[in-house]
């Protein structure tokens, strides 16, 4: 039968077989698919002569046939994050928590029994497990949680999160298998877009006066900056106020102490004042001219950015 028309269903039609004799005569057998979404109505019609009156009698009714998707539905594996993550050593928290969640018909798996996850770090062309011996900035790993250190990730770090689960006719495997659930995320330190000034220096310098005491202001759309010097580098310079007088750099950080001696002269005391600011990037271990890597007394390895 077409949608929108009716067809008398007989039996030469193959896809339907009608009994037409003994106790189920009647009967019809459907014997072919119905498309998803796409039902039909079988419309049944019948007289019947009453052999008492000779009324005809007449007999209606009607089925419709549905086909529903009952395909079982697909586990997913997620992370707590998004699959790329900003880092703002200013504005955020220096500790990530990711927390995985494998989820089958809308329902969470919690049990170790359940399902078991792994924890890769993703490498050029390739991953490999996550190892707190090799990789820095891991915290922990507490089944579905891993905790990173965002300050020795380096410029970012991809993580790759591997989910196996358990059902009545399947085991969880000692390793990820092909078909096991994958969910990623990338974490990219960013420093937000920031402006700079410096206050603290009086506009003439008194022929007396020996030192001046700048101060570095960095400025975002959040407001002034206060742990600066984590994050950024602050070169100061100084120039004579005299024809062909190149820069000199005298000092680092954001509040110096810049003497003015060494620009006295015949004409008293005057200089022009810059200061340059650059990212002092992540951390990095410390090593020595061959490579090896530089530790304290107690062992551990020493950083710097």
């Amino acid at each position: 039968m077409r949608r929108g028309l009716q067809n008398v269903i007989d039996e030469a039609d193959s896809r339907y077989e009608i009994t037409t004799s003994g106790v189920h005569k009647g009967r019809i057998i459907v014997k072919h698919n119905v498309e998803v979404l796409a039902p039909y109505t079988l419309y049944f019609y019948a007289e019947y002569v009453d052999p008492r009156t000779n009324q005809v009698l007449v007999f209606r009714d009607s089925h419709q046939i549905i086909c529903i998707n009952e395909s079982p539905a697909l586990p997913t594996l997620q992370l707590s994050v998004p699959e790329t993550v900003l880092y703002s050593p200013w504005d955020d928290p220096a500790r990530q928590t990711i927390t995985a969640t494998l989820m089958m018909d809308n329902d969470v798996l919690t049990g170790t029994t359940q399902r078991k996850f792994w924890w890769y770090k993703q490498l050029e062309g390739t991953i490999r497990l996550l190892d707190p011996e090799l990789d820095p900035e891991v915290v922990s790993i507490t089944d579905n949680t891993l905790i990173i250190d965002r300050e020795f990730m380096g410029d970012e770090v991809g993580i790759v999160c591997k989910g196996e689960y358990a059902t009545s006719h399947r085991q969880i495997p000692a390793a990820p298998s092909g078909s096991a659930l994958v969910a990623t995320t990338r974490i990219c330190r960013r420093i937000p877009d920031f402006d700079y000034d410096y206050s603290g220096v009086p506009t003439q310098i008194a022929p007396d006066q020996t030192t001046i005491y700048p101060k570095l202001i960095i400025t975002t759309n959040k407001g002034v900056v206060s742990n600066v010097m984590g994050v950024l580098r602050a070169s100061w310079y100084v120039k004579k106020n005299t024809s062909g007088a190149t820069w000199q750099q005298v000092s680092h950080g954001a509040t110096p102490a810049l003497s003015t001696s060494y620009i006295k002269d015949s004409t008293g005391l005057s200089m022009d004042l810059g200061v340059e600011i650059e990212d002092r990037g992540p951390f990095c271990i410390l090593t020595d001219k061959d490579g090896d890597e530089l530790t304290d007394q107690a062992g551990n390895v020493l950083w710097a950015n």
